[in-house]
C-alpha cells in the first residue's frame, strides 16, 4: 500500500494536498484533473485510508454507580482513571455497565472509543466479544488475562502467602479469615463463582501445615462482617489474629469485636485487604495489605494511550507489588538483638 508521500510524488503535489483531497476536505481549492489524478493514483496504488482514533477513553465495568459510591475499591480506581485521563489531556466516554445490559451484542458500543478499560473480573466470553469489537483493551484485575490484551493486576494469593508467612515467623496459628467468593460476570446479572486467590492462599496453608482451618465466608459488606466478629467474640477460645478479605468487612468485624467488649490489637489482632481510606478512620486504625489502586488506575490510563498512539505491537501485562502497612490493629514485630 503507498504512502500518501508517494502518492504525492507521483502526482507532483504536496503530501498536505493529497491528504486533504483523500479526506474530502470540502474548504480545499484545487483543479478537478488535479483531484482526479490524485484519485487515481491513490487507487491504482491500493491507498487505504486510516480511521483516526479518537483520543477517548471508554470504561466497562459490571459496578452500578451506586456501588461505586460506597464501595472504597471502584470510588479509588474511578477518580485514578479520571486523574490520569485529565493528566494526559485524553477524554471519557459515557461508561458501560454491564449489569444494565440484555445482551452481550450491546458490548459494540466500544467500537468506536479510542482504548477500552475493563475492569473485571468478566467472564472470557465477554472478554472476547469485547476484542472482537475494539482491540484496544486493557483489562483491570482479571483472572487469567489472555496473553495478547493488555493488563493490569495484582497477585492476592502470593500477598496473602506473604503475610501467613511473616505470622507464623512470629509464632501465631489461631489465623481466622474473613472473606467472600469471587464472582466472574457476564453482561446483565449473570455470573459464575470461583474461590478467591486470598481464600485459596489460606486453606492451602493450612493444610500444609497441619492448622486449624477456621474459615468465614461474607458477602463482602460491612453488616455482615458485624455478625461475624459478634460471633467470633462469642467463642470460648479466641483467635489471635483476624484476617479479612476487605477494609470494609475489617470495620464490621472490628465494631463487632468492641461491641463485645473484645480489645483489638490486645486481645484480637486484626489485618485486612485493599488498605482504602476507612482503614485511618477506625479506632484502632487498621493494619491492611495495600493494593496499588491508584497504580491500577494511572498504568491502565497510560497502556491505552500507548494503544491510540501505535507504538508497539505486543501486548503488556504488569503485575503490580502489594504492601503490607502497618497501623494499631496488627504491629510490625520488634526485633531484639541479643548481646
Amino acid at each position: 500500500m503507498a504512502s500518501i508521500r508517494e502518492i504525492a510524488k507521483e502526482a507532483g503535489v504536496s503530501p498536505g494536498t493529497v491528504s486533504r483531497v483523500l479526506n474530502e476536505d470540502p474548504s480545499l481549492s484545487v483543479a478537478t484533473e488535479t483531484r482526479q489524478r490524485i484519485i487515481e493514483i491513490a487507487n491504482a496504488r491500493n491507498y487505504t485510508k486510516q480511521k483516526r482514533l479518537t483520543r477517548q477513553i471508554q470504561i466497562v465495568t459490571h459496578a452500578s454507580k451506586e456501588k461505586e459510591m460506597i464501595d472504597p475499591y471502584y470510588r479509588e480506581l474511578r477518580l485514578a482513571i479520571e486523574k490520569e485521563v485529565k493528566h494526559l489531556n485524553l477524554t471519557l466516554k459515557k461508561t458501560i455497565r454491564t449489569n444494565e445490559l440484555t445482551s452481550i451484542e450491546q458490548l459494540k458500543q466500544v467500537e468506536k472509543a479510542g482504548s477500552v478499560i475493563v475492569i473485571g473480573p468478566f467472564k472470557q466470553s465477554v472478554i472476547q466479544q469485547l476484542y472482537t469489537y475494539n482491540a484496544r483493551l486493557i483489562l483491570i484485575n482479571q483472572i487469567d488475562a489472555p496473553s495478547h490484551i493488555d493488563a493490569v493486576s495484582s497477585d492476592l494469593y502470593h500477598s496473602m502467602e506473604a503475610l501467613l508467612e511473616e505470622l507464623q515467623n512470629q509464632g501465631i496459628e489461631k489465623v481466622t479469615y474473613v472473606g467472600g467468593e469471587t464472582k466472574i460476570r457476564d453482561v446483565g446479572h449473570a455470573h459464575d463463582i470461583v474461590a478467591d486467590a486470598r481464600q485459596r492462599a489460606y486453606v492451602n496453608w493450612c493444610e500444609k501445615f497441619n492448622i486449624h482451618m477456621d474459615n468465614y465466608s461474607s458477602n463482602w459488606e460491612r453488616q455482615n462482617g458485624l455478625e461475624i466478629g459478634q460471633h467470633i467474640a462469642e467463642r470460648e477460645t479466641l483467635p489471635q489474629i483476624v484476617i479479612t478479605g476487605n477494609d470494609v468487612l475489617a470495620v464490621g468485624v472490628l465494631q463487632g469485636l468492641q461491641q463485645a467488649h473484645i480489645r483489638v490489637p490486645q486481645d484480637v489482632q486484626l489485618v485486612s485487604f485493599n488498605d482504602s481510606e476507612i482503614t485511618q478512620y477506625t479506632a484502632p486504625m487498621i493494619s491492611s495489605i495495600r493494593i496499588p489502586i491508584e497504580e491500577f488506575g494511572r498504568q491502565a490510563v497510560r497502556l491505552a494511550q500507548d494503544q491510540m498512539k501505535g507504538n508497539r505491537q505486543v501486548a503488556i501485562h504488569m503485575q503490580l507489588n502489594t504492601q503490607l502497612n502497618y497501623r494499631e490493629s496488627f504491629l510490625k514485630a520488634v526485633s531484639v538483638d541479643s548481646e
